[in-house]
């Protein structure tokens, strides 16, 4: 006896039941991309976003970041795959992927792993565009997740970044404009990427610097 027949498949998010498959119809609809042009539009040009943190999204989010779920990272980086393919063109002009640093404490201590540096190396494979390691937090702010006012949480991550040596030393040796995506899981108030961002520019004068998240 086949286990479906003991166990029929039920949705990942809502535990209706399926025929095939992780997802009901419904809920495959809430991981609709949200098109380009809309995302930056929303923030002003500065970053590129899958969805809305919120529903589905969220809760894939929270269980591959917290939980290190891989049913939930595979529908993630399902959906960059799918994203990626659609639109191409956006990332035809990016020379580095890099991505939002996490501290050595917390790494080692909270969290263990970094979201962002997993789907900036899938960027990368996928698109064949170098990785690079670019940056590292200087000073580790265990209390700054807490913090949703975007004007202090910018204050209190003042000067939490440097350029690693090696990446220094490669970009400022360019001879041409830069242009580097910067990844990250999700952006609320945009303090961390305005800091990290602040930190490349104020070092490499021929640096563009874009975001990429899947919540925006």
């Amino acid at each position: 006896m086949f286990i479906d027949d003991i166990v029929p498949p039920i949705c990942y998010y809502c535990a209706a039941y399926l025929k095939e498959g992780l997802l009901c119809e419904d809920c495959s609809n809430q991981l609709s991309y949200i098109h380009p042009m809309a995302a930056r539009s929303r923030r002003d040009g500065r970053f590129l976003f899958l969805w809305d943190y919120q529903g589905l999204p969220a809760f894939l989010i929270k269980r591959w970041k917290f939980n290190r779920d891989i049913i939930a990272r595979d529908v993630i980086l399902f959906c960059i795959d799918s994203y990626l393919s659609e639109f191409k063109d956006e990332f035809a002009d990016i020379d580095f992927v890099g991505f939002i640093p996490m501290h050595p404490l917390k790494k080692r201590f909270v969290r263990w792993w970094n979201p962002a540096s997993v789907i900036a190396r899938y960027i990368s494979n996928k698109l064949n565009i170098p990785l690079m390691d670019v940056l590292s937090v200087r000073l580790f702010k265990p209390e700054l997740h807490k913090i949703r006012d975007g004007d202090l949480r910018l204050k209190k991550i003042r000067n939490s970044f440097r350029i690693k040596e090696d990446a220094l030393k490669e970009l400022v040796a360019a001879s041409r404009e830069i242009r580097l995506l910067l990844v990250d899981d999700i952006v609320t108030t945009e303090a961390t990427f305005k800091e990290a961002s602040y930190t490349l520019v104020k070092a490499v004068n021929n640096i563009i610097v874009k975001g990429f998240v899947l919540c925006g």
